[in-house]
């Protein structure tokens, strides 16, 4: 698939002085190093947020690349009426939809914890997982045991390094009600890590 470059308009900016947004308006101008120091800065951010959504690493990959692939197509209209990394995860969030009407499914993380490690047993893993391991399965385990709209805000904020006030935004919900969802995530989180029972939504 091919995409219309942005003209390049002969001028260009100090790379890593610049915030998202003139990045990106460098980027829609014609400067290819703002799109490439932007695609560094936010790559893994994004591949995380696909993966704690419960997608294969395979499947995370290909979403990633599609959201810079929309990113490029939208270049040339950009404007910066909101926060760039708002508007990069309003369309992973919307990438997310679509997948998940194309499989009639809802995606979740690995719900059995016992799966998971006898999984990475399979792998040729090492036959003593490390407790950093086990604790880092352990948190994946919990976060599928969240609900849809916490698992969300929880991941928007501390995955994505966004404001409450971006999540919100990109939620299109209230912020009382993102940071009454993000609490309950926490203490979630907090008791299932701790083998307690969930708090209650």
């Amino acid at each position: 698939m091919s995409f219309a470059q942005p003209r390049y308009d002969g001028t260009s900016l100090a790379l890593g002085q610049q915030s998202d947004e003139e990045l990106m308006l460098a980027y829609a101008a014609g400067d290819l190093q703002a799109f490439c120091q932007l695609y560094e800065q936010h790559k893994n951010p994004l591949w995380r947020f696909f993966v704690r959504r419960g997608m294969a690493t395979e499947c995370a990959e290909e979403l990633v690349q599609e959201v810079w692939q929309r990113v490029i197509t939208s270049a040339p209209g950009y404007q910066p009426s909101a926060r760039f990394t708002t508007w990069l995860y309003q369309i992973a969030r919307n990438l997310l939809a679509d997948q998940h009407r194309k499989a009639h499914r809802r995606f979740t993380l690995v719900s059995d914890e016992s799966e998971a490690l006898e999984s990475m047993a399979s792998q040729d893993y090492p036959d003593t997982i490390t407790e950093q391991g086990r604790l880092a399965l352990r948190l994946k385990h919990c976060l599928g045991k969240l609900p849809a709209l916490q698992l969300d805000v929880f991941l928007l904020k501390e995955e994505a390094g966004l404001t409450m006030e971006q999540v919100a935004t990109i939620m299109g919900a209230g912020l009382d009600a993102c940071k009454s969802r993000w609490r309950y995530a926490v203490a979630n989180l907090s008791k299932c890590i701790g083998m307690g029972a969930p708090a209650d939504d």
